[in-house]
């Protein structure tokens, strides 16, 4: 399957189990579709497409894969941004008292602020012409990307991953579904390294 095919097929699933799960299974209205709906879709298709292109033994599939996942990411970085507020995060990132950060508000946006800064070296790679030439800054960016998308879904739905009852028609939530991807493509990164080591010796 091509890049963009990938691209498209795991945008479009990502986007329809947000729906199933918060509008159509949950009670999120779908007035929120445009912003809260997208923005999980985004993030959970960003995060398999990083994953993917660490895996692919194309150099041209790879950056092309991690184009996509940058743009899905940057939009899901974006759409954060005006979601970021007490009203939808109050119990989550904001102190009740005074609307102040909480310790765990603040880890989880600063591991998705790491995670676009270490995207901004990702991208200018992917941007360049002759992507052999200009090594990574940091050994394994990829694979530590994906355990800071990690700890930032879990950081945000911890509490929400054991309750089982509450969950609409038991589908689990979408922060759950991404931290297991990615914690599955890390290891699947890690490997596929190891093994590409292994066979250059």
């Amino acid at each position: 399957m091509t890049p963009t095919r990938t691209a498209l097929v795991t945008t479009i699933i990502s986007l329809l189990y947000a729906v199933i799960r918060y509008n159509i299974a949950g009670d999120i209205p779908w007035g929120q579709f445009p912003i809260f709906i997208v923005n999980k879709a985004t993030a959970c298709s960003g995060v398999i497409l990083l994953g993917l292109a660490g895996i692919n033994n194309s150099v041209e599939n790879r950056h092309r894969l991690g184009l996509f996942a940058s743009a899905c990411l940057g939009l899901h970085c974006l759409l954060s941004l005006m979601l970021l507020s007490p009203s939808n995060f109050g119990g989550k990132f904001f102190q009740a008292t005074d609307n102040t950060f909480t310790a765990i508000g603040g880890f989880a946006l600063l591991c998705g602020a790491l995670g676009m800064l270490g995207q901004a070296v990702l991208w200018r790679r992917s941007m360049n012409t002759a992507p052999n030439s200009s090594p990574s800054l940091i050994n394994g960016l990829g694979r530590i990307l994906l355990l800071l998308a990690a700890a930032h879904v879990s950081l945000i739905g911890f509490r929400t991953w054991t309750q089982w009852s509450q969950w609409p028609r038991y589908l689990p939530p979408i922060t759950l579904i991404i931290f297991i991807i990615a914690i599955g493509l890390a290891v699947a990164n890690h490997r596929k390294k190891r093994s590409t080591r292994s066979q250059g010796h």
